[in-house]
């Protein structure tokens, strides 16, 4: 929705052609003024205007110490606030996805299939079928898929690696 861009500590966007700074300190304990002082430096750095702390909760010295800066914008954000933004906004971000489809050709199919990557697969599904087919009723067609299968495998082992 917004010119942005996301850095190691904190993301940057230009909302209403002011810099805005969005730091997060989710942590287990409320945010203190220590960790508020880590975000204005970490503003600072990246010379915003206004600041916007995003954390669970926060303590009263927090609260107590943001009021008496001035000469940066900040706003302190815990979970309910940020919650209730992202819930109630009028718009939400339109992200085009675009799936290109690849079309195979049938030699390309049978490059991918008899891989020499495939041909452990192969050969291990091929032995468990031919063994799987002595405890089974209908057993003819466990041996036939096997053998299939083990066929592959032989193919494989012959191929050539794919890139």
């Amino acid at each position: 929705m917004y010119c942005s861009q996301k850095y190691k500590d904190c993301i940057v966007a230009i909302i209403d052609r002011k810099k805005v700074c969005f730091v997060p300190t989710y942590k287990p304990t409320n945010c203190n003024q220590n960790d508020v002082v880590k975000c204005i430096a970490i503003a600072v750095l990246h010379k915003a205007d206004k600041l916007v702390v995003l954390s669970n909760t926060f303590d009263n010295t927090s609260t107590k110490y943001v009021q008496q800066i001035h000469s940066i914008e900040i706003e302190l954000s815990d979970l309910d606030t940020t919650y209730s933004t992202l819930l109630y906004s009028q718009e939400l971000p339109q992200c085009p996805i675009t799936v290109s489809e690849v079309k195979l050709s049938y030699k390309d199919i049978l490059r991918i299939t008899f891989d020499k990557q495939r041909t452990k697969g192969y050969f291990i599904s091929g032995l468990i079928l031919i063994v799987s087919s002595l405890f089974v009723p209908y057993n003819i067609y466990y041996v036939i898929s096997g053998s299939l299968l083990m066929l592959f495998a032989l193919i494989c082992s012959i191929k050539k690696r794919a890139n």
